[in-house]
């Protein structure tokens, strides 16, 4: 989604978080073995700094899950693109990256993508050329694009230039849109301009959507903003996404279907973006969701959000939920490890699928 993608966090002041996890200036440089186990140390510094650790986020909790849910996925999706020749990683960019996660906001929890960093996305640099395989579209080099379509690993495709033939699977440079008419990459037309069909891409500049209310002079019209009606993405201004026929930045109150489209510090919820609940305040089901850690559960007192179960603590399927785990026996029971022996996705830590009977991950850019 626009709305998320790779736009979601921002890079705030030091100073809201009181501190961050900046290393030394005689630090090493980080490989790429050891850098989610680097992300996870200097983020949980951070939520600890921040007063955002509990349990069973605790200090081992939080490194445990922050390098396996929100790192593992961009790790492997960097040593695919590695195997296939197609990515330059840089160990010493990488502390740059591991810095600028240590000082992002405490009004960022947990979730968060680190590629939304430019920090973290300066610490590689794609070389995949024409049909390269791809799992992420930092693996294509320069004036290529990565083009997952309904396979994984996709294909870095090259970019088509103006006056080029095009077709609706063809990706056109920036600027360009593929013409319906002339089958053709050609310019995008500026603010109140007259538009043209396309086959892909918006033939209208940024700013702008082509506007069909009437079809006999259609029309570049300024784009939408929050919460306007829309039927795509391109009628929505600010990089926006279409969301239940919404155009929603992600911010306090705006459609979603999952939490990928709210910004870092929400949440998906009936809905709509929502600021997650800490311990003990109230939740609704499908409705104000948790924390990440904490799971809404019915109490004397009402839906409140309570600590995930631990593994090895007593469960029930209608109890709490477990922390990177599920109930089995009557017991939580941590998923089992990448390579493990499983039978479905569920006995499989976070982000993981059971692929020929044993737990594999996900790669960034590659989930549903």
């Amino acid at each position: 989604m626009a709305a998320r993608r790779l736009g979601a966090l921002a890079v705030l002041a030091l100073a809201a978080c009181g501190g961050g996890a900046e290393g030394p200036p005689d630090d090493p440089n980080i490989p790429l073995d050891t850098l989610c186990q680097e992300l996870a140390a200097a983020d949980c510094a951070r939520l600890s700094t921040c007063d955002a650790l509990y349990p069973p986020m605790d200090a081992a909790g939080c490194n445990a899950r922050q390098a396996i849910v929100v790192c593992a996925p961009m790790q492997v999706a960097f040593q695919a693109a590695q195997a296939a020749q197609t990515l330059d990683y840089f160990e010493l960019a990488a502390r740059d990256c591991r810095d600028a996660v240590g000082k992002l906001s405490c009004d960022i929890g947990p979730d968060h993508d680190p590629l939304d960093l430019p920090e973290c996305r300066a610490m590689v640099a794609g070389t995949g050329t024409d049909g390269d395989p791809c799992h992420l579209g930092l693996a294509c080099a320069d004036g290529f694009v990565c083009d997952v379509g309904a396979a994984c690993p996709g294909r870095c495709l090259p970019l088509i230039g103006n006056n080029q033939p095009c077709t609706a699977a063809d990706h056109c440079a920036a600027e360009l849109y593929c013409d319906l008419m002339a089958m053709r990459c050609l310019p995008r037309a500026p603010l109140g301009a007259a538009c043209a069909l396309s086959l892909s891409g918006s033939s209208c500049a940024d700013g702008a959507f082509c506007d069909r209310i009437n079809p006999g002079n259609p029309t570049c019209t300024a784009a939408r903003g929050r919460n306007q009606g829309c039927t795509q993405d391109a009628e929505c201004a600010g990089g926006a996404s279409c969301v239940r026929n919404r155009c929603s930045a992600g911010l306090d109150g705006d459609a979603c279907l999952s939490s990928v489209d709210c910004a870092p510090g929400l949440a998906c919820g009936n809905n709509g973006c929502r600021a997650p609940q800490g311990p003990d305040e109230a939740c609704a089901p499908g409705g104000t969701p948790c924390l990440p850690g904490l799971t809404c559960t019915t109490t004397t007192a009402g839906d409140r959000c309570v600590a995930q179960l631990a593994p090895g603590v007593p469960c029930r399927p209608d109890g709490p939920e477990c922390f990177l785990g599920a109930c089995h026996d009557g017991v939580c029971r941590r998923g089992q490890a990448d390579g493990g022996a499983c039978g479905v996705a569920e006995e499989c830590l976070p982000g993981r699928t059971c692929e020929g009977g044993r737990c594999t991950v996900i790669p960034a850019d590659c989930r549903p």
